[in-house]
């Protein structure tokens, strides 16, 4: 077990053992004492223990002692990694840092860019150079921050200046608080968390929804050693008085678990929309997208025959059916650039680790000479598209520099692909209300998470020991003992729900429909259906108790008969299933689905003649019906009627026939003593089983088990049946 989970477990002795292996081979004498110490405090409480002495502050000590431990692990662990090769690139921004990169220094920087900015002291000829400091200085906090082990409270209050500071941008204070986010989800840090705390309090979206999602993350992270830090989950508790708080809290787990789909949605477009979309030659790719082609324009139509047409036109049909679903996706907030962009984060600029999470600014000074910053002949709607809030900032920067590499008739097809269907009223209109009105907090949370994920998947010179989108299979609050106090808001939480199962993530949507207890609110009828088919896909049994609920509160829906009969069938209840599907009958008498599904039922009682005349009715309903054919003709089979069973399947095609048919039609004519015709048949059914995977063992597991169920050995003689097997496909004869 990690020596983490020892302690959060309070397991403190074998804790102990572990940090003593570990601290042999750091040799690191200021962690030998601070551990010596440590170890001598508990001994001494132990001991204490023993000669029976109650101190009213044992709990608030052992409490302390937990925590210690916490942080002294957590320096064993800093040590561990500044010594792994591994983590060079961590141990080298920490000591490319100067003596002059302190948080008060870094403040007084930042004041007097921006002070300096505001009150246009920074000439023309001096903008480059200041933004290129000012960059640089940013680059400088946020290593120290990340790099920075457990803040004294000297260091807490220095970097919670800068978030109060009303002289710097909230684009700096979000920058910090990302390598705040990051510092806290390498190593714990008290301090840090209650700073996240205090800027969600910020007056700035920007800073708050950062703030939140760090906060969030951090939580996750650290969730089991929580309960013996009583300040935070003081100060979590607090929050959740706030319905904002809980709202926008519910909107980011969403999003988070929105993001786990990530790597499943781009390698469906990877392998399956785009290169489907590539054979066709009625579109073409662009550096962002997708351009249809207009064949009657381009002269190629008129060159097709009508079927050529209509063939082409039921594959472009499909393509954009693909196209619109790709629109779908993003809408319902995929991720759906990460393809598009991830290949362009390999720029020197990807290379300073503070720019993944850097909010976009045309003034920043990677981009303040870009085509888009200088070149006004632009057309207006790629400027447009990056004030939207469709790409993360770190896409937005990589949008920029592809935009450099472009020859102008490809920024021309590109502007052309973005501004499809958009005319110059509706773009004048897109600008004002870009200009007008406020990204929503929403699109910000989203956007930071898409460059989250990101910088832990695409960053090749970074190992964290903790990637969340890997590590963390559901974002539910009820995997998290943290966020306890969520659980109460049954609204959010069952929203939660609704989308877990819209992305048929049916276990988390199970557990959280569960926790709402269904059975103390008869009154929702579609929560205790979506608790059933939760079940239902995991073929857990309770489904059919809650298809039952369903049923009762609201008699003869059609989707919960249905469903019910299907499991009841599923789980071999097959009266049960029966019976729905008496129920659906009344509802719809002459349904051919209904009849024959209950057909079934009767089949697997073995009730034979109540099967078949409800087949009969189904044949009458359906004739082309190949199923209700083979139904009928299997009852006859297990009736001894083997002459009526021959001429239903012979009503089979050769064509429409499967291995089965034949083998029912050999058994038919064996019984009938047509031997050689009934090995006719076997043998056309084995070569036909070929075609299948495992088709030759599939047979002859089917041949034996029609042997002793239909008891043919006493049809003819069990030699006689031996060899025909032996004749159909040479196996061992019969036991």
């Amino acid at each position: 077990m990690q020596t983490t989970a020892l302690i959060s477990g309070h397991q403190l002795l074998e804790a102990f053992d572990e940090m003593s292996i570990k601290l042999n081979g750091l040799n690191n004498w200021a962690l030998s004492q601070a551990f010596d110490e440590l170890n001598h405090t508990y001994t001494m409480m132990l001991e204490y223990i023993r000669r029976g002495q109650n101190d009213p502050m044992n709990n608030k000590l052992y409490t302390q002692v937990i925590q210690q431990t916490h942080a002294l692990n957590d320096r064993i662990m800093r040590q561990e990694r500044l010594n792994n090769p591994k983590y060079e690139l961590y141990k080298n921004k920490q000591q490319s840092l100067n003596a002059t990169v302190t948080l008060s220094n870094m403040l007084i920087a930042l004041e007097s860019y921006w002070e300096q900015k505001k009150r246009g002291f920074i000439s023309d000829s001096q903008r480059d150079d200041a933004g290129r400091q000012h960059d640089n200085n940013l680059s400088n906090l946020f290593t120290l921050i990340w790099t920075s082990a457990a803040w004294n409270k000297s260091e807490a209050e220095q970097a919670s200046e800068i978030i109060y500071s009303d002289k710097i941008d909230p684009t700096d204070k979000a920058l910090v608080i990302s390598a705040v986010t990051l510092s806290i989800i390498e190593y714990f840090d008290e301090r840090k968390l209650m700073l996240l705390f205090d800027a969600y309090l910020s007056s700035n979206d920007i800073v708050t929804q950062r703030a939140l999602v760090g906060l969030l993350l951090s939580l996750i992270r650290h969730n089991d050693r929580l309960r013996d830090y009583s300040e935070v989950c003081s100060r979590l508790s607090l929050y959740c008085e706030n319905p904002e708080f809980i709202n926008n809290t519910y909107d980011i787990l969403a999003q988070l678990q929105n993001s786990l789909d990530t790597d499943k949605v781009n390698e469906r477009m990877r392998n399956e929309i785009i290169p489907n979309i590539l054979k066709s030659h009625n579109f073409r790719r662009t550096p962002i997208g997708f351009e249809e082609i207009d064949d009657m324009l381009m002269g190629k139509d008129e060159k097709l025959s009508f079927e050529e047409k209509k063939k082409r036109d039921e594959n472009e049909d499909r393509l954009r059916e693909q196209l619109t679903e790709m629109a779908q996706l993003q809408m319902d907030g995929a991720d759906v650039y990460l393809n598009t962009f991830s290949h362009l984060k390999n720029t020197p600029f990807f290379s300073d680790i503070a720019h993944w999470f850097t909010p976009f600014s045309m003034d920043h000074p990677a981009v303040a000479h870009s085509k888009l910053a200088t070149n006004n002949q632009l057309p207006k709607v790629l400027s447009l598209f990056l004030q939207a809030p469709v790409l993360c900032d770190s896409d937005k920067y990589s949008f920029c520099f592809i935009l450099d590499t472009l020859p102008d008739n490809s920024q021309e097809l590109m502007a052309k692909q973005l501004g499809m269907n958009i005319d110059q009223d509706d773009l004048n209109q897109m600008e004002e209300t870009n200009k007008s009105s406020k990204t929503k907090p929403a699109d910000i949370s989203r956007a930071y998470i898409h460059d989250l994920f990101r910088f832990f998947n695409v960053f090749q010179g970074y190992s964290c020991p903790w990637n969340p989108f890997k590590v963390i299979k559901s974002f539910s609050p009820l995997r998290f003992s943290v966020f306890t106090e969520l659980l109460s808001q049954t609204s959010q939480l069952q929203t939660l729900g609704d989308l877990m199962m819209k992305k048929e993530q049916y276990e988390e949507a199970r557990d959280i429909y569960l926790h709402l207890d269904p059975k103390e609110r008869e009154e929702d009828i579609d929560l205790i259906q979506r608790l059933a088919f939760c079940c239902h896909k995991l073929m857990d049994s309770r489904s059919t108790e809650y298809y039952e609920m369903a049923n009762q509160l609201r008699p003869n829906s059609v989707w919960t008969l249905t469903h019910y009969a299907q499991m009841a069938f599923a789980l071999g209840d097959f009266d049960k299933a029966a019976q729905c599907y008496d129920n659906l009958l009344d509802i719809d008498p002459e349904n051919v689905k209904y009849i024959t599904r209950k057909a079934r039922c009767h089949i697997c009682l073995e009730e034979y003649d109540e099967a078949l005349p409800l087949l009969f009715k189904a044949a009458y309903l359906d004739e082309l019906n190949l199923n209700t054919l083979r139904s009928i003709a299997w009852c006859l089979i297990m009736q001894g009627d083997y002459a009526k069973a021959t001429e239903y399947l012979n009503k089979i095609g050769d064509e429409q026939r499967n291995y089965n048919d034949l083998m029912n039609l050999g058994h038919c004519l064996y019984a009938q003593g047509q031997i050689q015709e009934a090995f006719t048949a076997y043998r056309r059914g084995h070569e036909l089983s070929q075609q299948n995977e495992n088709g030759h063992n599939d047979f002859i597991t089917d041949f034996k088990r029609d042997y002793k169920t239909l008891k043919l050995q006493d049809k003819g003689n069990h030699t006689s049946m031996s060899l025909m097997l032996d004749a159909i496909c040479d196996v061992p004869p019969l036991g």
